[in-house]
């Protein structure tokens, strides 16, 4: 046989990676007979892979639970009979990372946590948080109830990671032209750096919308304060994805169920693993300023790691540390 010939025959008979493949969407639980029909359905159809996907309408709180796995197990064995692989789709409906919230129930220290900013002009001793908005809340109600307990966002656990004195882009530029001309001597350090101050924050006043920041003293002129400060959401059924603890905690909870009920297909059958787009709920806020349009995933390592490469300084700015817009509505 030519080789010609040979790249004929396959293509008209592909092996498995090379056939169609199909989401197979569980709005319930199917039961034996219909798996098997479907299975060979799939098979007479030339589709040769698939992955189970339970979606949002398929109950959350039977997700992993002994029958899904036993039916899951029944739909791999009739694959195997028929020469198909099947691959795992790793979470429930979509954006791996929660596992229908059995990752952090009973492990409330691993939800989601974000890292926010409060912005406090010169003159200013006090500033506000408000006004939180899951991006979750664009696909609706039924998306609430799926990404959070109750449907309903709720903060917990303020606290202040870092604080900054910053000079504005204005006493910047004014100190720039007034050094052009040897008016003045060049400040120590960078110019226009950040200076910490975690002395500057008396105290963080936080509630499940939102915070109030105090601070010891008003910003001085020709400067605004930035305080970083990061919340927990508690009714999150995501994990933090920049916490190891908590990425292990997902792998134990949403993949070692499928390794007990298929491992022994793992290899054969069970060919592949599907990750979903791994990312943290997108979150904005009436106050928030810059070019960032979200509050970013936060671990505690973060701030070490900050202080460890700049100590009490941060890299200036371009343009110097601009205040950017207010978001509106």
């Amino acid at each position: 046989m030519s080789a010609h010939e040979t790249a004929l025959r396959r293509f008209r008979n592909p092996d498995p990676w090379h056939a169609p493949a199909a989401y197979w969407f569980w709005h319930r639980l199917p039961d034996e007979d219909t798996i098997r029909a479907q299975v060979r359905q799939m098979h007479d159809a030339g589709i040769r892979s698939f992955q189970v996907q339970a979606r949002l309408s398929y109950p959350i709180e039977g997700y992993l639970d002994d029958d899904y796995l036993a039916a899951c197990r029944t739909a791999v064995e009739t694959a195997a009979g028929l020469g198909m692989i099947v691959g795992i789709y790793d979470d429930y409906n979509w954006q791996t990372g929660h596992a229908a919230g059995r990752a952090v129930t009973g492990h409330d220290e691993l939800r989601e946590r974000h890292l926010f900013w409060v912005r406090i002009p010169a003159g200013g001793s006090e500033g506000s948080l408000s006004g939180i908005r899951s991006a979750t809340e664009n696909l609706g109600p039924a998306a609430m109830d799926w990404h959070y307990e109750g449907g309903v966002v709720a903060w917990a656990d303020w606290r202040v990671e870092y604080a900054l004195v910053v000079e504005t882009a204005e006493a910047a530029e004014a100190a720039e032209a007034a050094e052009a001309i040897g008016t003045v001597e060049a400040a120590e350090g960078e110019q226009g750096a950040a200076a910490e101050r975690p002395e500057l924050v008396d105290r963080v006043d936080g509630a499940s919308d939102g915070c109030h920041v105090r601070l010891v003293e008003p910003v001085p002129d020709g400067a605004e304060a930035i305080v970083f400060v990061s919340a927990r959401c508690a009714t999150s059924r995501l994990v933090n994805p920049v916490d190891p603890v908590a990425v292990d905690r997902f792998i134990e909870a949403g993949y070692q169920p499928f390794a007990d009920a298929l491992g022994d297909f793992f290899g054969s059958t069970v060919a592949y693993m599907f990750f979903d787009q791994p990312h943290a709920v997108f979150y904005d806020w009436a106050e928030r300023t810059g070019d960032l349009r979200s509050a970013m995933p936060f671990h505690e390592s973060l701030a070490v790691s900050i202080r460890e490469r700049w100590g009490g300084r941060t890299p200036r700015c371009s343009p110097p540390c601009s205040t950017g817009t207010t978001r509106s509505g």
